[in-house]
């Protein structure tokens, strides 16, 4: 199934699921809700983990290759409204390329791993009608160390490097469908906005590259 076929599948679950607690918390003339309003000056915190998909803006030879996250975060309501969330995450995320240059006759195949400590902070909509907390937000990647494997006929060849020498800064968008006042399913995109510090690319030249990400994760609250 390609990606954009899955997302909208994913899209449209996420919407469908939105669509049937209104139905219930609107339904039958009651105003009960099956979700408790978050207080102003609450907070929670929230452990989480999830599925990433990443691919990069101007590197066409690149392809995209799942990885997966893991974080915690904390959310503080600071209006009947509004709620900032802080947090930090690990992501591991990848690419993959497989060249053929029929004119020389040579090809080549292999995948690249990239590891990412990545702090956010989201300002979130909250006490919707519904369980759906809809957030904007950025965050700062900072590369930590990079693992590639290549191989071509005869050829094959794996490292890891670590580094520091690449920094990112991210705008993210997205929403937590929060279940029962205890789990957060989130779908969020981050989108690359600017290299602050630039590394190499894989032919030793300046990057000048930036990354894109769909995230998928489910967290719980405590």
């Amino acid at each position: 199934m390609k990606i954009k076929h899955l997302i909208s599948v994913l899209l449209c679950l996420f919407l469908m699921v939105s669509a049937l607690d209104a139905q219930i918390i609107s339904g039958g003339g009651t105003s009960t809700t099956r979700h408790t309003q978050r207080s102003e000056s609450s907070s929670n915190t929230k452990l989480f983990a999830g599925y990433d998909r990443g691919w990069l803006s101007d590197d066409d030879d690149l392809k995209s290759k799942g990885g997966f996250l893991i974080g915690i975060s904390n959310t503080k309501t600071i209006s009947d409204l509004f709620a900032i969330e802080p947090g930090i995450r690990y992501i591991q995320k990848g690419f993959k390329y497989d060249y053929n240059d029929s004119y020389l006759g040579y090809s080549y195949k292999g995948q690249s791993t990239w590891h990412v400590l990545d702090p956010f902070f989201k300002t979130k909509l909250v006490n919707l009608a519904i369980p759906v907390e809809p957030f904007i937000g950025v965050s700062t990647s900072y590369l930590m160390w990079t693992h590639y494997k290549v191989s071509s006929e005869g050829y094959s060849d794996s490292d890891s490097e670590s580094q520091f020498d690449e920094i990112e800064l991210n705008l993210l968008f997205g929403a937590d469908y929060v279940h029962q006042n205890k789990f957060v399913f989130n779908i969020e995109y981050s989108l690359g906005l600017v290299r602050i510090l630039e590394g190499e690319d894989r032919y030793g030249n300046a990057s000048d590259y930036v990354s894109r990400t769909l995230i998928f994760s489910v967290g719980l609250l405590f």
